[in-house]
């Protein structure tokens, strides 16, 4: 009880402090509103006659409409609440800060001309528009998780497959060339034709398979390694291609893409 009193206090406390701000800023309402009831006093009767629930529901309703029917003494009022807490009635002390503070909010706000009111709504709505736009993906962002979404995540593992890969009774005239590309995929494409390359999607360590476009068809492959985790061999399902395929040589510089520093 004694920390949760200490607790009360100081939230108490601090909306003391910021109940009293408001009222400082906002003298000619305060004192517009002195032949009204006193809020503390009519909270302390209320809550002495009439069930809690019922209670609050009054006093929010009434503050609801904007225009108070009560002065609000912010002192009195949290020294009410805290008078409650401290006695054990921590329900009565609760709703007694709950309405104080939306009555303060009230007050607050009908102290400030419409004009600066307007400036803070339109404030508040351009720091939104800046915060969307912000957050919003850059199109490079955008291609990279589209890529992501097609093809699986980059590998930073498949430069050992680089190569021209044929079989060695046709040479390097019928080679498909497999190397790593900007984005982190493995891409393959025949020498015997000037297509784009195709990128594949790692289903496994060494498995990968072109999902198809509207020329080419979906295929699989597996890379075959050799005994230092390079690539060796290829085997296929490509139609009109020799299968398996023998690594036949190293790519030439000017199939190894320009990525900043790093193929």
């Amino acid at each position: 009880m004694k920390v949760f009193s200490v607790l009360s206090r100081h939230l108490i406390w601090r909306w003391t402090i910021l109940s009293i701000g408001v009222l400082a800023a906002t003298p000619v309402l305060a004192q517009g509103q002195a032949h009204k009831p006193l809020l503390s006093e009519a909270l302390k009767d209320a809550l002495a006659k009439e069930p809690l629930s019922e209670v609050e529901e009054h006093f929010m309703e009434a503050l609801a409409t904007g225009k108070p029917e009560y002065e609000l003494d912010a002192e009195a009022v949290n020294a009410l609440g805290l008078k409650y807490m401290e006695s054990g009635e921590m329900e009565k002390g609760v709703i007694v800060v709950g309405i104080a503070a939306r009555a303060a909010q009230i007050v607050a706000t009908a102290a400030f001309p419409p004009e600066m009111m307007e400036a803070m709504a339109a404030r508040r709505e351009a720091e939104q528009t800046e915060e969307e736009e912000a957050s919003r993906p850059t199109e490079e962002e955008l291609n990279e998780e589209r890529a992501t979404a097609s093809h699986g995540p980059a590998r930073d593992d498949l430069e050992r497959f680089h190569g021209l890969f044929a079989n060695p009774a046709d040479g390097p005239q019928r080679a498909l060339f497999l190397v790593r590309n900007c984005d982190g995929h493995l891409v393959t494409g025949p020498m015997w034709a000037d297509v784009a390359p195709w990128t594949l999607r790692s289903v496994g360590e060494t498995e990968f398979v072109y999902d198809g476009d509207g020329f080419t068809r979906p295929f699989r492959l597996e890379i075959g390694l050799g005994p230092d985790g390079d690539a060796v061999s290829i085997q296929h399902d490509l139609e009109f291609v020799a299968s398996p395929l023998q690594r036949i040589g190293d790519l030439d510089d000017s199939f190894l893409p320009k990525c900043g520093g790093h193929l």
